[in-house]
């Protein structure tokens, strides 16, 4: 059966440029007619309606365009590829009126008119012979998708497409539909991702999938990811195919995008505690109280991106991140900075840290917002505008930790003498070194206590107590009650 195409657009080059395109990449086209005004479009589609229509929107005015749409609801099995050089919602919405498959806004690339050409003429009214015949084949239906049936006459090989813009989705839905398989597919667009089923061996799955993704990204440069599952069984139903694809679709949190991940079986993650250990906790207190940068960035590159397969759950390493950030939620309440734009870049982190589809990003804006916070406990404390007892209680709240932090240290940090600046703390204060030392120390103890799982004794020591059995006496003699006490009665399991 004669397929015929016409190609609409005043730049004559460019109508034989597709010409030529066309010609050389599809042998089911048989017509191809050329015009170049919209009179000769109108004459056209008087005479003979094409089963393809490549428009260009620009050259149609209002009334010419009123007319060429009139003749394509008078032929619904007509296949229109709309054009132009704008890319506007004006010329979007004129595409979506004359029922446009696509508008490819110029200078369009091949791969992406060849994927349009290939739908049209699968999809074409004319073009019958070209479908696959399914009357003897399984179809399959969302709901196979989400509940158990054990009776599946065939096996799959199953592709996944995911994008990294979710707003993309419905895009990619329309790409991967227009792509010309070379056997049937199947597929469904789901909330975050497209998956295909065609029968085992019915091609190369892994290739084409590839070629899929090249395709994309000359026509969108943005990153999508596909994994194909090739490990299914006529024993297997497509509900647990779907199951085990979706989570091979988590493996872009490690590996990022614009590549495909072959599967032959089921992928296992691996079981790790999310949580920091008591030690990790302590590491990361310390690191924080040194102001340890280099130490930090070392830590979250070992811990985070050097991890290798099996890999664990995505969701248990985004745990484990919120763990490690409420140790930098508390280090900044310590230098009052959970306010303002600081704690604006920390709600943004916790929201990247629970939704963000890359670990490598996740990881570089947490050491990014963990260098900005040290930068401002510096800067502080280089302030010339602070005066002598500010700049010792900022001192003192950075050091803490060290058991043997004395007013001298303090005194020569400042560049003070010890006796006048313990006068003038007393003048502002009320209180002298040693009761505001400890009134800071119990105050992080109680943090430690409500936060983490770390012994009495790992926080005794990272708050400055020289032993355990000292800061409980000094914990019951200011808050009435033992540590061990206090985080039994107050903690919130």
């Amino acid at each position: 059966m004669t397929t015929s195409l016409l190609i609409s657009d005043r730049d004559k080059e460019e109508c034989k440029g597709i010409r030529w395109f066309v010609e050389r990449s599809s042998s089911e086209v048989d017509l191809i007619t050329l015009v170049h005004s919209s009179d000769s479009l109108l004459q056209t589609l008087d005479q003979s309606l094409p089963d393809i229509l490549i428009l260009e929107l620009d050259m149609l005015d209002h009334h010419c365009y009123q007319a060429v749409y009139s003749r394509i609801l008078s032929s619904p099995g007509m296949k229109v590829i709309a054009t132009s050089a704008e890319a506007t919602y004006e010329k979007a919405m004129n595409a979506l009126k004359i029922q446009a498959i696509d508008l490819l806004i110029k200078p369009h690339s091949p791969a992406r008119l060849q994927s349009l050409l290939s739908f049209a003429l699968r999809e074409g009214g004319a073009n019958d012979n070209l479908k696959t015949d399914t009357s003897d084949k399984e179809i399959l239906t969302y709901k196979d998708l989400f509940i158990k049936k054990k009776e599946v006459q065939h096996a799959f090989d199953v592709m996944a497409f995911q994008p990294e813009n979710e707003e993309q989705l419905q895009e990619l839905a329309t790409f991967i539909r227009s792509y010309s398989f070379p056997a049937q597919v199947q597929i469904f667009t789901l909330s975050s991702f497209v998956i295909c089923f065609s029968e085992k061996a019915s091609f190369n799955a892994t290739a084409e999938t590839n070629k899929l993704l090249q395709f994309w990204h000359n026509q969108y440069f943005s990153p999508i990811a596909a994994v194909v599952n090739e490990g299914s069984s006529s024993e297997m139903s497509v509900q647990q195919l779907y199951q085990e694809t979706k989570n091979m679709l988590h493996l872009t949190f490690y590996k990022g995008y614009q590549q495909v991940f072959t599967f032959t079986e089921a992928i296992k993650w691996e079981k790790i505690d999310p949580f920091l250990t008591s030690e990790e906790q302590r590491e990361w207190i310390d690191m924080l109280n040194h102001g340890e940068n280099k130490r930090i960035k070392d830590w979250l590159y070992e811990h985070l991106l050097h991890i290798q397969p099996p890999y664990p759950e995505p969701s248990i390493i985004r745990t484990r991140l919120t763990s490690i950030l409420a140790q930098i939620r508390r280090y900044m309440r310590t230098y009052y900075l959970d306010h303002g734009e600081t704690e604006a870049s920390y709600q943004n982190l916790f929201e990247n840290i629970i939704y963000s589809t890359n670990l490598y990003r996740i990881v570089q804006d947490l050491y990014l917002f963990i260098q900005s916070i040290l930068e401002n406990v510096k800067k502080n404390r280089q302030q010339g505008s602070m005066d002598a007892v500010e700049k010792g209680v900022l001192y003192i709240e950075s050091h803490y930790w060290d058991p043997d932090l004395t007013l001298l240290k303090v005194a020569e940090a400042i560049e003070r003498n010890p006796s006048y600046f313990s006068h003038l703390l007393n003048k502002q204060k009320g209180f002298g070194f040693r009761p505001l030392l400890t009134k800071i120390r119990l105050r992080e103890a109680e943090k430690l206590l409500l936060e983490t799982s770390m012994t009495i004794k790992e926080i005794a020591a990272v708050c400055g107590f020289q032993t355990s059995n000292y800061f409980s006496r000094t914990f019951k003699e200011h808050k009435g009650t033992t540590p061990k006490q206090f985080r039994e009665n107050t903690r919130v399991l």
